[in-house]
């Protein structure tokens, strides 16, 4: 019997591990270019990425990309800008110019959000009509992460009138609220439900195996304005998502439930010739794994919690940010029960106090030259010891005038929080670590150099970027599912620690005025990573590097019709592949090649969407439908490779795909 069980853990095991992972499947890939925003003018149809520190794109125009099963994501859209990876079906993370997803602030008004994609990256937590607009960063210096920060910006002002929003199509329902409470108040609600089963059931497969998966979102927000110069925010998000896996050949049944849940309180006090800007919040993600066999279970829990606040003071040429928290995580506690594997490893929760406090003084700013920098001093205490950090920061620019503009900054980050587990694509049973115990602090070198120019009166826009970035402090998994039921399991035995490399090139050229928009564009990029360990004595690919990728995007505004669509063709990311493998004894024997030695095939995708308008008035009422094909050339990509029993007790070593090849969906939405 326990030869038969090794034999189906190790047949299912990349399911579980590597729906893309470690040395057993793929994981996907990135490089990143920075974003500016285009005023938008009445006739310009969709915000438009480009070279530079920071973008804030605005909801109107966020819902003008290509809705897919008819939804603007937020985070989708980030990921359609050029030089920032498009993803894989798998993979729900943002990886910024080579850097992992957990090196990424995903929030909501400054407030962290642990685990924001539901899975399969189609959807984030963000319903995008509860918010006024997105902030996107290549460089975020108030967070202590060492990539970007993609941030979700509440309303600041008292709709005149009741508003709202309502859409429903073939996958999910979401309805925005917005009601005026007087002159000085008003409520937002919003909320969502999936039912992707409902009528996705017989698609929703990994060749044979089925899931059912579905998910809610709800967000409460309450903005007082008791005078012209305050503006007081009360704001809660909760999710919650449900995944059930199958697989029949080998008698595994797998859940998976995660929730997120944030409240949070802000003020802001803006003279005119100061602002400052206050947030206390709590934030947390718990994770709950169910494996059930007929020789045994496993039970996996695991989750994070940080209670902080924030400051932002800004006077003149200066700028303080402050920023404390308090972090309670529980990387895992693995339960299993059945067969020779019995065990319960004890609890452990890891705490940790983290505060920071940036200066930021521009001392050049003429119609040339302008160039600030930033000092931030860092505090960490893991529970035993407090460890003092500097990070300065140096930005600069240069206006050439009709010859462009050249952009540039360099500097070092710092990041006390990792995320690692079975896979590198932010699936929700990614587990979070505080630096001391597992892992020290994460430390990046980093220095970028950006180029725009503007053609035809500012129609046209040329971008380029170069990046460069050395990482210190990086951790990944090695281990797999089949380590949990181990009586010697031991999560210290399980992480690579060592450090990596990032460098690459951007280049873009994109439309940016009149009724058809959109760009092109090209990232060449390395993500490089080294070990400490004997075992690995090279310098590997990071599990999301892709080589080469192409982007390419269009909006086309008829006024009766809108017509968006998306194109990448990727490189195909690295996975550790199986070089051999033969059954001894009953047993299954594999060898596996070099880590990340092997690659998917190159990843092509086509997404569509257009909306028809039975009516349409500016800023007014407006109602119609949303017509959307996401992978519309039917092109199978790989999602990751397995071992697979055929007849005749002969094994197989193939990718896996899903079953659906496209996905076509239509929907309903009213703006009123």
């Amino acid at each position: 019997m326990i030869r038969r069980l090794f034999i189906a853990l190790a047949l299912f095991a990349p399911e579980i591990a590597g729906l893309a992972g470690n040395d057993f499947a793929p994981r996907d890939t990135v490089t990143t270019l920075d974003s500016t925003v285009v005023s938008a003018a009445r006739n310009t149809s969709l915000i438009i990425p480009g070279v530079g520190t920071e973008s804030n794109v605005r909801t109107e125009l966020l819902l003008k990309a290509p809705s897919i099963l008819g939804n603007a994501d937020p985070l989708r859209f980030v990921r359609m800008l050029p030089g920032v990876s498009t993803g894989s079906e798998l993979d729900s993370g943002i990886h910024i110019q080579g850097t992992e997803h957990q090196h990424c602030i995903v929030s909501a008004e400054g407030v962290p959000i642990y685990g924001a994609s539901h899975l399969l990256g189609l959807f984030s937590v963000f319903i995008p009509t509860h918010y006024a607009s997105m902030d996107y960063k290549v460089d975020e210096k108030g967070a202590n992460r060492l990539g970007g920060s993609i941030d979700m910006k509440l309303p600041d002002a008292v709709p005149e009138r009741l508003k709202g929003s309502v859409s429903s199509g073939l996958v999910s329902t979401e309805g925005s609220i917005a009601a005026p409470l007087g002159s000085k108040a008003a409520a937002f609600l919003s909320l969502r439900k999936s039912y992707m089963n409902l009528l996705y059931g017989d698609y929703m497969k990994l060749e044979d195996n089925s899931f059912n998966y579905g998910f809610g979102d709800a967000n409460f927000s309450f903005l007082w304005r008791p005078s012209d110069k305050d503006r007081i925010w009360l704001d809660a998000y909760g999710g919650l998502d449900n995944l059930g896996y199958s697989s029949y050949e080998n008698g595994m049944d797998i859940s998976l439930d995660w929730y997120n849940a944030m409240g949070a309180l802000h003020w802001k006090h803006d003279t005119g010739d100061w602002s400052l800007k206050q947030s206390l919040y709590h934030t947390r993600l718990g994770i709950n794994l169910d494996v059930r066999h007929d020789f045994f279970t496993l039970k996996v829990p695991s989750g994070i919690g940080t209670s902080g606040y924030k400051a932002d003071l800004r006077a003149g040429r200066w700028q303080a940010l402050a920023d404390l928290g308090i972090h309670r995580a529980r990387p895992q506690r693995i339960t299993s029960v059945g067969g020779y594997f019995s065990q319960e490893s004890p609890e452990e929760i890891q705490n940790a106090v983290e505060g920071s406090l940036a200066l930021r003084y521009q001392f050049i700013d003429g119609l040339v030259w302008k160039m600030s920098a930033t000092a931030k001093g860092q505090l960490w205490h893991d529970g035993s010891s407090l460890h003092p950090y500097f990070s300065p920061e140096l930005d600069a620019s240069c206006n050439l005038g009709e010859w462009g503009k050249i952009n540039a900054s360099a500097g070092i980050r710092r990041q006390f929080l990792s995320q690692t587990g079975l896979t590198s694509v932010a699936l929700p049973y990614e587990f979070w670590l505080l630096a001391g115990k597992y892992s020290k602090p994460q430390s990046s070198l980093f220095g970028r150099l950006g180029y725009d120019l503007d053609m035809d009166e500012g129609v046209w826009r040329l971008s380029a970027e170069l990046y460069w970035r050395e990482l210190d402090g990086q951790i990944e998994y090695k281990g797999s599912i089949l380590d949990f039921v181990r009586e010697d399991y031991a999560l210290e035995s399980s992480l690579l620690r060592g450090d990596g490399r990032n460098y690459g090139v951007s280049l873009l050229l994109r439309k940016q005025a009149g009724r058809l928009t959109g760009w092109i564009g090209y990232s060449l990029g390395r993500s490089l990573r080294s070990f400490d360990n004997p075992a690995y004595p090279k310098t590997y690919p990071s599990c999301h590097e892709r080589i080469h990728e192409f982007n390419a995007m269009f909006s086309w505004d008829t006024r009766k019709w809108e017509l968006s669509g998306s194109f990448v063709a990727a490189s195909g990311t690295p996975f550790t592949a199986v070089e051999s493998m033969y059954v001894s004894q009953n047993q299954l024997i594999t060898n596996f090649g070099g880590h990340n030695g092997g690659r998917f095939r190159p990843y092509v995708r086509l997404d569509l969407s257009a909306n028809y308008f039975f009516h349409r008035r500016p800023g007014g009422r407006e109602n119609g439908l949303n017509f959307s094909l996401y992978n519309a050339t039917g092109r199978k990509n790989d999602v990751f490779y397995r071992i697979m029993l055929e007849e005749g007790r002969r094994f197989s070593y193939r990718s896996m795909s899903y079953k659906i090849m496209f996905l076509p969906s239509i929907g309903y939405f009213h703006r009123f």
